[in-house]
């Protein structure tokens, strides 16, 4: 097994898992208004820890790289179909994303550098949308009145930039899922049972570390690390 210091991100690209496996991969994303996004190719995932980070998702030719990314923890499950993923991107959200390119893994400086660029990116003009609707949650700065509507200025402490990307190598925080203003339990109601797609990630995780000794010989980083 690789020690910590020879960490890297990887792919499982053509890897196929033996036994009854609820694979991910080839599940459908969409976005706000049912909007369907493309379909889940791949994750990318620390090979030390088995981690993932990153969904890939091939949009089936829309988007000019054809691929992007999304973190983990920003897909939560599609209320028409829990088999199915939600991610709170719109097509035009997603074309002001650098593109994609996987042959980056390869190198830790180039894919350091896309990820701040990736991350810039998320942080600039950020939207939320509820679910299954083009309603926006959180409007752009520029769009919030000076005094609210009541001709009083307002002052507000709450960071609406959205969270940073993790780093590369630091262990995954369970749950993989986005907390919406929706999705937040009241005081009087009791706290909303955990969202499926949470234990779906979280399972198809373990059989990513559970499988490693498979995985680990189709990556040329890991048999070289060994």
């Amino acid at each position: 097994m690789a020690h910590r210091s020879d960490a890297h991100l990887g792919m499982l690209r053509d890897y196929e898992f033996e036994g009854n496996v609820d694979d991910i991969r080839g599940a459908n994303v969409y976005g706000p208004s049912d909007e369907k996004l493309g379909e889940i190719d791949d994750v990318i995932f620390d090979h030390a820890s088995g981690a993932i980070r990153y969904l890939v998702i091939d949009t089936g030719g829309w988007l000019s790289s054809r691929k992007f990314v999304v973190p983990a923890h920003r897909i939560t499950a599609y209320h028409k179909n829990q088999d199915d993923f939600y991610a709170d991107l719109t097509k035009e959200r997603i074309e002001m994303f650098p593109a994609y390119d996987e042959k980056a893994l390869a190198k830790r400086d180039t894919w350091e550098e896309y990820e701040r660029n990736y991350e810039k990116s998320w942080s600039e003009s950020p939207i939320l949308h509820q679910e299954g609707t083009g309603n926006i949650i959180t409007p752009p700065a520029n769009e919030i009145p000076a005094g609210g509507g009541s001709g009083k200025p307002i002052t507000s402490s709450a960071n609406l930039t959205p969270e940073r990307i993790r780093d590369r190598f630091e262990p995954a925080k369970a749950p993989f899922t986005m907390n919406r203003p929706m999705d937040s339990p009241r005081t009087s109601e009791p706290a909303p049972q955990a969202n499926p797609v949470t234990g779906r990630l979280n399972t198809f995780e373990e059989h990513i570390r559970n499988t490693q000794g498979g995985w680990r010989d189709e990556c040329e980083e890991c048999k070289r690390a060994a």
